[in-house]
């Protein structure tokens, strides 16, 4: 059988690993390809899996980005996610997320800028142990 799927496609097969085996696997590759290592770690998390953030976690990531980021951000985002945080947070962070979001039209770059933003700040949380992003925790929950 041939692998087509690409980085992408990699990624979400190595955040389906428990994190000790995704850990020993990434660390194999880094040996290998140090570039395509960190790629795929940066992939395995995206704009999506912060509605699997706890509310604690949420508010440690709302301290360290700017609302305007966040609400631009989740433009790109699924109905789930953008309920997922609105739902969680104060009235006022709520109303602050929301005039970006539902506000004037935003360039495509503008929007990318933030999810950039945003996606770092989530990337060194989980890389030194702040958030965990937990898909199957999330999912008993409900």
């Amino acid at each position: 059988m041939v692998f087509k799927g690409g980085l992408i496609e990699a990624a979400k097969l190595l955040a389906g690993l428990e994190t000790k085996n995704r850990e020993r696997v990434i660390e194999l590759i880094a040996k290998q390809d140090p570039e395509i290592a960190k790629k795929l770690q940066q992939s395995m998390v995206t704009i999506e899996d912060l509605q699997y953030l706890t509310v604690s976690m949420l508010q440690e990531l709302l301290k360290k980005v700017q609302l305007n980021d966040l609400g631009a951000a989740l433009r790109i985002g699924s109905p789930e996610l953008v309920d997922s945080i609105i739902s969680r947070v104060s009235r006022s962070i709520k109303e602050e997320i929301l005039e970006t979001l539902k506000g004037p039209p935003i360039s495509v770059d503008k929007v990318l800028e933030s999810v950039d933003k945003i996606m770092a700040i989530v990337q060194q949380g989980v890389e030194r142990g702040e958030f965990v992003i937990d898909k199957d925790a999330a999912q008993k929950l409900v």
